[in-house]
């Protein structure tokens, strides 16, 4: 038995070890103070949401380069906690410690989230063997991901949220719905159009329970998080700006940079594609795999919608190329295979022609592109399985 349990982890080893290796990397300049200096706040009595606080931050040295340089004016726009309270309230535990051990502690665990999102994606799309090889070493050497490791990002929480709240569809169990939406509301802007798509579909199935405890929970964490943070509501009035010295790889600024003269037809097209890719995917799903490939569409059309975005936000899509992978038979396991690696030297491309905050314009359109995929994948299958 123990046997055959290690041989089950060894696809997941090179993952691993990928991962052990950028948390290794020394990336002092990074988002990873403010996360830890938001729990050391609430640990200490104070609040995120209090500009004061982010004030003379060069007194922790290197390590709060970034972040002093964001708050040299704490009142500022660039310098607002836009993060919904009970993301600083999990940070509670790193923001104890001292800088140095807190930060080290929480690049740590982000790795082990990192991981175990990996894992329950592959065993949520059913990989079997090389494939879950393949798909979870191309995530860990993907550029979101080791993006999002160097940076000190909250991707790691995205993705397990991804795929908790597919998990929730698949058996319509609360628990795991509801503790992915959480994950998912930290960054809830990346989520625009799963919100509404979930909705429709419990009504649709008529998932009463599900819907009702779902919004329950979620509607006292938001009145809670609002009373004990009431500055919390002021900032989302502001988080508009926070963006806007950044040229974002968003549809929005795509369309601007590119097509300035067409900007709003250019929007309404690439919008248009997403939906009927993701309306194409959800039609051709196979039923096995229909909450996967639910989830996957809303969050690849959501991100084309977001208003706010990065490079390292696209984590996300690891869902849909993770069901590409999945939904081809045997017999078409490595154009499968070609998908990850489209997708790990696509992200490194766009990375590569642009620093953070200046991502190159057809960033923007590497959810649409997976969509397409995941849309012609499904499609494909569909007709293979027509024809036997």
């Amino acid at each position: 038995m123990n046997g055959g349990r290690i041989e089950s982890l060894l696809p997941y080893l090179p993952a691993a070890m990928v991962l052990a290796f950028v948390t290794a990397l020394d990336s002092p300049v990074n988002d990873k103070f403010q996360f830890w200096y938001a729990g050391h706040l609430v640990a200490t009595g104070a609040s995120p949401f209090d500009p004061a606080q982010w004030a003379g931050l060069d007194r922790f040295g290197p390590l709060a380069v970034l972040t002093a340089h964001n708050c040299a004016v704490p009142a500022g726009a660039s310098c607002l906690w836009i993060y919904p309270p009970w993301t600083a309230w999990l940070l509670v535990p790193f923001g104890v410690f001292s800088p140095g051990a807190g930060i080290a502690l929480f690049t740590v665990v982000q790795a082990i989230v990192m991981f175990a999102a990996f894992v329950a994606l592959s065993q949520e799309a059913g990989l079997r063997g090389p494939s879950r090889l393949v798909v979870t070493l191309g995530a860990a050497l993907s550029a979101p991901v080791v993006w999002n490791q160097l940076l000190g990002q909250v991707g790691a929480l995205e993705l397990a949220g991804g795929v908790l709240v597919a998990r929730g569809l698949q058996a319509r169990a609360a628990l795991p719905f509801i503790a992915g939406a959480v994950l998912l509301s930290i960054k809830a802007h990346l989520f625009l159009a799963l919100v509404p798509l979930a909705v429709a579909l419990l009504v649709r199935w008529r998932a009463w329970r599900l819907l009702a405890t779902s919004a329950a929970s979620l509607g006292v964490l938001v009145v809670a998080g609002a009373l004990i943070e009431p500055g919390w509501i002021t900032a989302l009035g502001r988080a508009g700006q926070k963006g806007a010295g950044l040229v974002l790889p968003t549809v929005w600024s795509f369309a601007d940079r590119v097509t300035p003269q067409l900007a709003p037809l250019t929007i309404a097209v690439v919008i248009a594609l997403g939906i009927a890719a993701t309306a194409l995917a959800y039609r051709a799903a196979p039923r096995d795999a229909w909450p996967l490939v639910f989830v996957s569409g809303a969050i690849g059309l959501s991100l084309l919608v977001a208003p706010y975005a990065h490079l390292y936000d696209q984590i996300v899509l690891l869902l849909a190329v993770a069901a590409i992978v999945t939904v081809l038979p045997d017999v078409r396991r490595y154009a499968a295979w070609s998908v990850v690696l489209g997708f790990v030297l696509l992200t490194w491309y766009a990375y590569l022609l642009g620093p953070h905050g200046d991502e190159p314009p057809f960033t923007a359109l590497i959810p649409l592109a997976v969509l397409i995929a995941l849309a012609a994948t499904l499609w494909m299958r569909e007709r293979v399985d027509r024809a036997r």
